[in-house]
């Protein structure tokens, strides 16, 4: 398709990243990103690679029913309960009836998410804010894992913000079920429906589940965009791709992106 103008509104998060190390597994496979909804996992030995916000969502959902859940993490996530508490009668007569009352709701949230930012700073000043979140997402932690080892491993061994935060209230209660490991060894090989750990030990399931997130650099594709002089931006690009306030490129002067490359943070 030729054009005079291009926008683009694709995301990163569009093409899977599967390690290929995982494609000499035999049985049923697939990443979160296309789930199999016509398998089904009751009464199945099934494995959750990955730790991050895709696998945090679907482990819940699938431990009730599976046989055995075995789940592996190269790295843990900091995790903080979800707010979802509904608004009672009482709360709505006051939203509605005396405004002041919604004003000063809409007050606490906003500053209340202005300083849940600053935990986020590197700078000394917000040492205290980051230092208290920290201890916030422990304190969920301890209360939800009372097992020590699963605890030490679910424990993330860096500072809040080096990696996406997510919220879950079911996440842990999932993993302390009896008919969950929770292993931290690297997978070192793929065998038929086995895999094999740095520790030596094995496990067999029936199916696996990649939650192994996704090309984020070189979502475009080799081909997909062909600029002026025939330039194919996903060679130019490679690794280190260089625009303009991430909203066009050299390349493609006449393309525009609505969320371009190093545009996710704001």
């Amino acid at each position: 398709m030729n054009a005079d103008i291009v926008f683009s509104g694709m995301g990163p998060l569009r093409v899977p990243q599967i390690p290929k190390q995982f494609e000499d597994f035999e049985g049923p496979k697939w990443h979160t990103a296309q789930w199999n909804h016509e398998y089904d996992l009751t009464n199945k030995r099934v494995a959750v690679v990955g730790s991050g916000a895709s696998s945090i969502q679907v482990v819940p959902a699938i431990v009730e029913k599976v046989k055995k859940l075995e789940f592996y993490q190269r790295s843990a996530t900091y995790i903080v309960p979800r707010k979802n508490a509904n608004n009672t009668v009482f709360w709505k007569f006051l939203f509605r009836h005396i405004p002041f009352v919604h004003f000063l709701y809409y007050k606490l949230t906003y500053w209340g998410t202005e300083f849940t930012i600053r935990a986020f700073s590197t700078k000394w000043q917000h040492t205290i804010t980051r230092r208290f979140a920290m201890l916030l997402a422990w304190s969920y932690r301890f209360w939800q894992i009372r097992d020590k080892q699963l605890r030490a491993k679910l424990t993330p061994n860096y500072i809040l913000g080096c990696r996406r935060i997510v919220v879950s209230s079911d996440y842990y209660p999932a993993l302390a079920r009896k008919n969950v490991s929770v292993h931290t060894e690297t997978i070192t090989g793929v065998k038929g429906q086995t895999l094999t750990l740095s520790d030596g030990s094995q496990q067999e399931v029936d199916a696996l589940v990649l939650a192994t997130g996704f090309h984020v650099q070189d979502i475009l594709g080799e081909g997909f965009v062909i600029g002026r002089n025939k330039c194919d931006l996903f060679r130019v690009w490679g690794q280190d791709p260089k625009t303009y306030y991430g909203i066009t490129s050299a390349e493609t002067p006449n393309m525009f992106f609505l969320l371009g490359p190093n545009t996710g943070l704001g």
